[in-house]
Order: C-alpha cells, then sequence, then structure tokens
C-alpha cells in the first residue's frame, strides 16, 4: 500500500529513483516552487539513500539502520574508526559521538516515519466541536506543523542539535558556573534573538546537577592552559568564598567580556583590535583549575552533515576569549527528526513538541544567513552592547530593591518591616493558638503551601511579596508555638 510523501525536499537530493545504480536520481525541488507529489512504495523503502546503502533490518518487533558502504569506503573508514575508539575511551564519550566530531560518520538517515509525519494531520479524526485536552493538543499540534512547512517551503532543512563545549579558567566551580554555564557569558549567539541555548548537566549525581565539571590535567595541552590563564579576568578584587548576586566583581567580568566581544567583532570584521590586553600576573596564591560547560544549540540547516558542521562551527565561534579568538568547539552534532511517541505510537514531528525552540525564531535565524545584520562581526558586536545594557538595568533594579528592604531580627532582608511580620505574627498565635502541637504544624504547613504555591505565583508588585513573607512568616510562628508545646509537655 503506497503513502504520499509530499514533496523530494524531506529527502536527501541522492535518492535514487530506482534501486539500480545507473537510474537517474529524481530532481530536487526549487527553494520557492511548487514540489510534485512523488508516490513512494513500502516496497522502495531500501532504495531511500542518504548515504551509502541504507537497508531497513528488523529484528522481532524492533528495527533498526544499517548502512553498507562499499567494501573500499569500508576500507578507508578503519583509521577512522580506530581514531573514534580512542576518542570515546579518553573522553568517555559515546563512540557514535566521538565518530561525529572527527567527521567519521555519514550523514544520518532520515526515518521514513518523519518523512510521512510532515504528511499527517495530528488534528484529523476530531470534530471541530470537540474541545477535549487531546483535541486542543492536536490543532495546536496541527498549527504548528503548517506554519513549520509553510516556512519550509519546499526547502531541504533539517533540525539539528549541536553541543558546544566552553573551556574557562576559574579557582573553583562557582566561579567557572558564573564565568561559562550560567548564561550572561560564553555561551552561542544565534543570528537573531530568541532562540535559546541549554546548558547540558554534566553530573551523574541524582540528587544534584552540575552544570560545569573539571577537566583532568591530562586532557589540557600546556598551550591551552597558558590560553586560558591568560583569559582569566585579571580583577582588583579577589573572587569571594561567598559571592553577592550583583558583587563588584561580577561587574568587572561583564565589562571585561563585553570589550572581549568587541574585540572579536573586530577580528570578524578583518580589523586588529587596538585594546589587546597585556595580561598581568596572577596574584600571588592564586591557584586555577580548567573547567568545562557544554552548551546545546538548536538551529536549522541542510540534509547534509557537511552543512549542519559549517552552522554548528559558526555558533562556536561567537563564543570567544579575552583576545576576541574564539573559544567554543562543537563536540556532538546530529539531527533531530522527531521521535515515536511511547503511549500513542505514533510519529512526533519536531515541530509539534514542546521542548523544540520557537519555530518562528529558529526559521528566522535561518532565512537571516547571509544579511549583513547577521554577519559574525555584526553578531558580537550587537551582543556586547546587549550584555552591558541588561546588565546595568538588571543591576539598577537590584540596588533599587535593596534599598527598600529591611532587616529583621534574625538577618534576613524583606520588603516587610519587622514591625508588619510581627504582626503577622501576633495574628497567627491569636487564630490558632488554642489547637495541638499537630493541629499547629498542620496549618503552618497549609501557610507555607499559599505562600509558595499560591501567593508565590502571582507577584506583580510590592504587596504581593509582602502577603507572601506574611505568609511565610506565620508559618514559622506556627511551627515555633508546637514546639514550645511540645516542649512544655515534655517536662510534666
Amino acid at each position: 500500500m503506497p503513502w504520499r510523501v509530499r514533496s523530494l525536499s524531506h529527502l536527501s537530493p541522492r535518492i535514487g529513483a530506482e534501486q539500480d545504480a545507473h537510474a537517474t536520481p529524481l530532481p530536487a525541488p526549487a527553494h520557492a516552487g511548487a514540489a510534485p507529489s512523488v508516490k513512494v512504495h513500502r516496497t522502495r523503502v531500501d532504495d531511500i539513500l542518504l548515504s551509502g546503502v541504507t537497508r531497513r533490518a528488523r529484528r522481532g518487533s524492533t528495527a533498526r539502520d544499517e548502512t553498507v558502504m562499499p567494501r573500499g569506503d569500508n576500507q578507508a573508514s578503519n583509521s577512522r574508526k580506530r581514531a573514534a575508539r580512542t576518542l570515546a575511551t579518553s573522553e568517555g564519550i559515546p563512540y557514535t559521538a566521538a565518530l561525529r566530531r572527527l567527521g567519521g560518520q555519514p550523514t544520518p538517515p532520515i526515518p521514513v516515519e518523519a518523512l510521512a509525519a510532515a504528511d499527517v494531520d495530528p488534528a484529523a479524526g476530531y470534530a471541530a466541536d470537540d474541545w477535549s485536552y487531546q483535541a486542543r493538543s492536536a490543532r495546536q499540534a496541527a498549527n504548528a506543523l503548517r506554519y513549520w512547512e509553510q516556512r519550509r517551503a519546499g526547502r531541504p532543512v533539517r533540525l539539528w542539535q549541536a553541543e558546544i563545549e566552553v573551556r574557562c579558567a576559574a579557582t573553583g566551580e562557582d566561579e567557572a558556573w558564573w564565568r561559562i554555564a550560567l548564561g550572561y557569558m560564553r555561551y552561542p549567539l544565534h543570528r537573531v534573538a530568541g532562540v535559546q541555548t541549554h546548558t547540558v548537566s554534566l553530573s551523574d549525581d541524582a540528587d544534584q546537577t552540575h552544570d560545569v565539571a573539571p577537566v583532568p590535567d591530562t586532557d589540557v595541552d600546556p598551550a591551552e592552559r597558558r590560553r586560558l590563564e591568560a583569559d582569566y579576568p585579571r580583577r582588583p578584587m579577589p573572587w569571594p568564598v561567598r559571592p553577592a548576586p550583583y558583587g563588584p566583581e561580577k561587574s568587572f567580568d561583564i565589562t571585561d567580556y563585553a570589550a572581549a566581544l568587541r574585540r572579536g567583532a573586530a577580528r570578524a570584521a578583518g580589523r586588529t583590535p587596538t585594546d589587546l590586553p597585556d595580561p598581568a600576573p596572577l596574584p600571588a596564591g592564586t591557584r586555577l583549575g580548567i573547567w568545562r560547560a557544554v552548551h546545546q544549540a538548536e538551529f536549522l540547516a541542510g540534509h547534509d552533515i557537511a552543512d549542519a558542521r559549517r552552522r554548528a562551527a559558526e555558533l562556536a565561534a561567537t563564543i570567544v576569549d579575552t583576545d576576541g579568538r574564539p573559544l567554543g568547539r562543537v563536540v556532538d552534532l546530529k539531527p533531530d527528526d522527531g521521535f515515536r511517541s511511547a503511549t500513542s505510537g505514533e510519529w512526533i514531528h519536531p515541530a509539534c513538541w514542546p521542548s523544540t525552540d520557537p519555530a518562528q525564531e529558529l526559521w528566522d535565524d535561518h532565512d537571516a544567513a547571509g544579511q549583513p545584520a547577521a554577519s559574525l562581526a555584526r553578531i558580537l558586536a550587537d551582543e556586547a552592547d546587549r550584555l552591558a545594557r541588561s546588565w546595568a538595568q538588571s543591576e539598577a533594579e537590584h540596588h533599587a530593591l535593596e534599598a527598600r528592604l529591611h532587616t529583621q531580627p534574625d538577618g534576613t532582608r524583606t520588603l516587610s518591616a519587622p514591625a508588619e511580620l510581627e504582626r503577622a505574627a501576633l495574628a497567627a498565635r491569636f487564630r490558632h493558638g488554642g489547637k495541638t502541637p499537630a493541629e499547629l504544624r498542620a496549618e503552618a504547613d497549609h501557610y507555607d503551601y499559599m505562600a509558595d504555591r499560591v501567593y508565590g505565583k502571582a507577584v506583580h508588585d510590592d504587596d504581593d511579596i509582602k502577603r507572601v513573607e506574611e505568609a511565610a512568616a506565620m508559618a514559622k510562628t506556627l511551627r515555633q508555638l508546637a514546639d514550645e508545646r511540645d516542649a512544655r509537655a515534655g517536662r510534666h
């Protein structure tokens, strides 16, 4: 039974019309023209070629893709395979990721289910007056898929994910997290605003995630160590044991990295920066380790992995060191063609999945290629201005808030004055004073719930913040009252 694939733009330009190696390949559609519909029979699935000859092998109820390469190609790739095994062992990464990094893996085939998913209407079968959760979700997915296909306009475009590693020198985990993982500095920049990047957890600890990890000394060569130590900011103050949210050391780092971005913009424009820093010696006793973070960036590129590598390299080049030279490197690259739902068994197109970055921003980023505003020099210069401006605004808001805070007897800082929280505590004692310790603790849990899950969900002004603080103060008072009564009962 045949199904219809809307256009050949879903497939690689290397798709053959017949299994015969001498058959003439079907032409790829024009960028904006309407592509013809082509019938693809299930018996021709084995003829879909993206790299080598992809065959479908079934083992019971599971299936896997096997790429069969000519004998000469297999012999030529043995050295790459050995190098990938060595890299995977030395860095503790999957073999396939090591192979992708070395460029030895061909373009991953597009799953046949992904090809058909673009032609399926997720809302089919639901009545127009069906307002169930499933129907509403299906209509949202249909709209998202329709928008995706309109923007694709028949072009051979695929969603990709790149993992980009950045390293830095730091005195410890907190400083490294601030420098390369928090999101203010040293993360990949897209051509347009709005496309998010995600920091990959580097910890196997189930109780606590770590966005940065130390790099073993054996994995850092002397030249890289000298470069990263030169990149370390020469602050007039040491990194504190307990850094404040907007401490002077952080403001210094923001200014320092904004200047590095401007040097990178100058280099990208073909100019030599005139303000290259001359790193001063590190203060006596400063011990720096090398740390790493990995950022995951989504982007659109062609079907071929070579096109995706070029775009991933562009994203990595938007992370710079203090001299304005590229600092990021691509450590993994893979397509996101969707997945099969474990509940319905249907193939979910990436446009219909909530974790995918907003489609409009992804397509705007892709379509901005080649425009003057999307040049590397412009991206870095704009980010330097945005970083300095946003930090100054956040810092001003923080200091304005600090000026309105009051110090409570226990040292905490709140918008509520001490007298206001004292009145809330007295009201709690008056209202619930006749209850047992167990009932008091139950009421305390209720006030905590109101503070965290009710009042805390709708904070728009100072009065809303004070309401949260008063509920938390009442919970604290009732627990203290329960403990006092338990203590008195124990003495009798």
